[in-house]
C-alpha cells in the first residue's frame, strides 16, 4: 500500500481535527482506498458508565461555559478511587482500539483517527490531575499504538478555539492543558504541526495533503 495506513490527528478541541480528517478521508476514497474514520479518546464503556453513576451520587464539579453550568465527574472527590481510575480508563479503551483500529488495519483499510491514544492520555492525565497519576505501563502501551503512524498535530490560539466552539460545553483549563501537552507530544514524535488560527480549512488541508504524499 502506498502511503501511511494509520493517520492520526491530535490537538485541542476546536483546532480543526474533525474537518481535516473528513477531508482526507474523502480524498483517499476518491483514490479508491478503503477508509475508516475513527474517534477514540477517553471515558469509554466502563469508565463512561461509572462516571455517570458517580455524578448522580454527587461526585462532580461544576464548570461554567457560555452562561451555563455543567456537572463533570471529579475523581479527586474520591481519593481512593483516583489510584485505580487510570487502570479503569485503560481497560475501557482497549476494546475500541482492537475493534475500530487494529481490525480494520488487518483488513486493509486506511484508518484515519480524528482522536486516538494521544488524546486519551492527555484527557485522562487532566482528569486525574497530572501525568504522575497515570499508570506508566498504560501510557507506554497506548503510545506504542501510534508507532509508524502519520501523526498530525493541529493547534489554535485559545481565543480562536473559544470562538469556534461557542455553542459547546468548554472547560478553559482543559483547553490550556491540552495545548501545552499536545505540543510536547508533537515535538517528541516529530509530528506535522499546524497552527490553524490564521489558516482557512483548505489552506490547512493543502499542507496535510502535501506532507501525506511525502510520508515515508
Amino acid at each position: 500500500m502506498e502511503g501511511p495506513q494509520l493517520i492520526v490527528f491530535f490537538g485541542p478541541d476546536g483546532s480543526g481535527k474533525t474537518t481535516q480528517a473528513r477531508l482526507l478521508a474523502s480524498h483517499l476514497q476518491q483514490e479508491d482506498f478503503k477508509v475508516r474514520l475513527v474517534w477514540i479518546r477517553a471515558h469509554h464503556s466502563l469508565a463512561s458508565i461509572l462516571s455517570k453513576i458517580l455524578v448522580s451520587f454527587g461526585y462532580y464539579r461544576i464548570i461554567f461555559s457560555h452562561e451555563k453550568n455543567y456537572k463533570l465527574f471529579d475523581v479527586k472527590l474520591l481519593p481512593r478511587l483516583k489510584r485505580f481510575w487510570g487502570f479503569i480508563e485503560f481497560i475501557s479503551i482497549l476494546p475500541w482500539i482492537l475493534i475500530k483500529v487494529k481490525l480494520p488495519l488487518l483488513l486493509g483499510y486506511v484508518v484515519i483517527a480524528d482522536r486516538y491514544v494521544v488524546d486519551s492520555i492527555v484527557s485522562v492525565a487532566y482528569f486525574l490531575g497530572g501525568y504522575e497519576s497515570l499508570p506508566e505501563y498504560a501510557a507506554k502501551f497506548l503510545l506504542s499504538m501510534v508507532s509508524g503512524a502519520f501523526l498530525i498535530h493541529l493547534d489554535a490560539e485559545t481565543e480562536i478555539i473559544i470562538e469556534r466552539r461557542k455553542d459547546e460545553k468548554l472547560d478553559l483549563d482543559f483547553i490550556r492543558f491540552q495545548r501545552k501537552f499536545y505540543l510536547a507530544f508533537a515535538t517528541f514524535f516529530g509530528a506535522l504541526s499546524i497552527n490553524t488560527s490564521s489558516k482557512n480549512v483548505m489552506d490547512t488541508f493543502k499542507i496535510v495533503l502535501n506532507r501525506y504524499y511525502k510520508y515515508k
